[in-house]
């Protein structure tokens, strides 16, 4: 969904989403994915400089300050970034904790504690990002 929003299509977000995961993986992937990563938000760039729609990156390449491509793709780069590992993150540690926990592992199977809640616990006490 977040790929929608900055303005990709649909047939490019797995795309983006598996060079995100190679980048913040850190393995041997990581520098041909951020190489990678840094072509896919030009050519967006160069794509909605030309055709303009309802998107992020419409929106600051539209933005009376006139923003050159290089701060319009390093804005888009680390709000993907911003966006996609934290949800990640947040959705895995909440499966892993319906998975592990029986207080939600019943209610897979109609028990007591909902995803919803599941989500929300992991939230406040396994968040997927950083505390200060």
């Amino acid at each position: 969904m977040l790929a929608r929003i900055i303005g990709f299509p649909d047939a490019e977000s797995r795309q983006l989403a598996y060079v995100l995961n190679e980048l913040a993986d850190g393995g041997p992937g990581a520098q041909q994915a951020y190489a990678s990563y840094t072509d896919h938000m030009q050519r967006l760039v160069t794509t909605k400089r030309a055709h303009p729609g309802a998107d992020v990156a419409s929106r600051l390449l539209a933005d009376p300050a006139r923003h050159s491509d290089e701060e319009v793709v390093l804005d888009l780069k680390d709000t993907t970034a911003a966006g996609v590992l934290p949800t990640a993150d947040w959705i895995g540690n909440s499966i892993r904790l319906m998975l592990t926990d029986d207080r939600f592992a019943a209610a897979l199977g109609g028990g007591r504690h909902s995803v919803a809640q599941a989500m929300n616990e992991v939230l406040w006490e396994d968040t997927p990002t950083p505390r200060s």
